[in-house]
């Protein structure tokens, strides 16, 4: 059973959701909801998509499984560890050189995470701690820049999952330097999105235990293409917001007006009564 699945709105069929032009940086793009999201872009008309991770082969099969689909797009495939500083930089610094249209990133896709081990929260060691902050928050700290920004967030973040708090606190982080880099920087610089993919049967589902009868599951093609159309001009009012794919696009843009007048509206915020803080 399926909870949410693609829909014409965000189909990266949709001209309306063209990435035309554009190169893709996908983190974690060689399997689950990184390489759906590739293939998304890919779909979309992207020029080139580039998928990084830390397995070789996985990536390479990756690349050439959506090259053999859309092969009016150039997909590469590079081992990247981005908890590794020396070896980002020179990804960046090579990137020229790596796209043959000789242009710079456009949108960058942050999907590479630490997610296991799950556990006691007292009970993680020092290297178990490290694991999760040198992925989650230094690596994708390491690659964000001055692009169309998508982080793959978590509804960890705000919600309590039990034997899960090193991913959450790790992933919540994140989202929060995000928003330091949304005040910080002009718009038109860049633009910022978190957002939660859904419930996707991924592996690192499957490890935990769980299987197709465990919940309702959302199908794949739902992040994979509510990322091509975050990414889209149409959903340029959603900088700095979390939201969360299952939510209906078209409801968002009837919504947009609410965005723009609370500033609040789509944030990790902490909100008291006046009647509250006044005692």
């Amino acid at each position: 059973m399926q909870a949410h699945i693609q829909y014409p709105s965000i189909s990266p069929l949709n001209s309306e959701n063209s990435a035309a032009n554009k190169t893709v940086f996908v983190t974690g793009g060689g399997t689950g909801i990184g390489y759906a999201i590739a293939r998304g872009f890919a779909l979309a008309g992207a020029s080139t998509v580039i998928i990084t991770g830390r397995r070789s082969k996985v990536l390479q099969d990756s690349a050439n499984k959506i090259l053999s689909e859309i092969p009016s797009t150039q997909v590469l495939a590079h081992p990247l560890d981005i908890s590794n500083k020396e070896a980002v930089d020179g990804f960046f610094a090579a990137t020229s050189k790596i796209v043959s249209i000789g242009k710079d990133i456009d949108i960058l896709v942050l999907c590479a995470a630490q997610g296991a081990p799950l556990g006691d929260t007292l009970s993680y060691s020092p290297a178990q701690i490290r694991a999760f902050t040198d992925t989650n928050i230094l690596g994708n700290i390491n690659v964000t820049s001055d692009k169309i920004i998508l982080e793959v967030a978590t509804n960890g973040a705000h919600v309590l999952y039990p034997m899960m708090s090193m991913y959450s606190i790790s992933k919540l982080a994140f989202t929060s330097f995000l928003r330091h880099v949304t005040a910080e920087y002009r718009e038109t610089r860049l633009r910022v999105h978190s957002f939660n993919p859904g419930s996707v049967l991924t592996d690192p589902a499957k490890e935990a235990g769980m299987d197709e009868h465990s919940m309702p599951w959302d199908d794949v093609s739902l992040p994979a293409s509510f990322s091509v159309w975050l990414a889209s001009p149409q959903a340029a009012f959603l900088h700095g917001r979390f939201v969360m794919s299952a939510w209906d696009v078209d409801e968002l843009v009837a919504m947009k007006h609410h965005f723009e007048t609370d500033q609040d509206l789509g944030k990790i915020v902490l909100k008291v009564r006046a009647d509250t803080v006044n005692r």
